[in-house]
């Protein structure tokens, strides 16, 4: 991951105006034992995207709890499903969608 995050965010042109080189350079990892991880096979996903929002917003990631995933879970479809439909009502394009 820490050497494709800075891929990713390269791709989505965060790293455009930059004027040196470090743009592919691994994020430094550190290994937090305290935080919390999944008890399943299923949550990794849930608990990444959290973790990154999290922390995004300046959130106490230890809020992040395998007790709330069936909560973000459906905090997350709905606001995709409320993305979708403002799309669609709005008649907004993504640039994926472009011609």
């Amino acid at each position: 991951m820490a050497t494709l995050l800075p891929i990713l965010l390269d791709f989505s042109g965060l790293f455009a105006n930059r004027k040196d080189d470090y743009s592919f350079a691994p994020f430094k990892v550190e290994h937090c034992p305290d935080n919390l991880q999944q008890d399943n096979t299923g949550d990794c996903g849930v608990f990444v995207i959290k973790y990154a929002e999290y922390l995004m917003y300046g959130y106490a990631i230890s809020e992040v709890t395998q007790d709330k995933m069936n909560f973000f879970r459906r905090k997350m479809t709905f606001e995709l499903y409320s993305h979708a439909m403002d799309k669609k009502e709005n008649e907004v394009v993504s640039d994926l969608e472009r011609d």
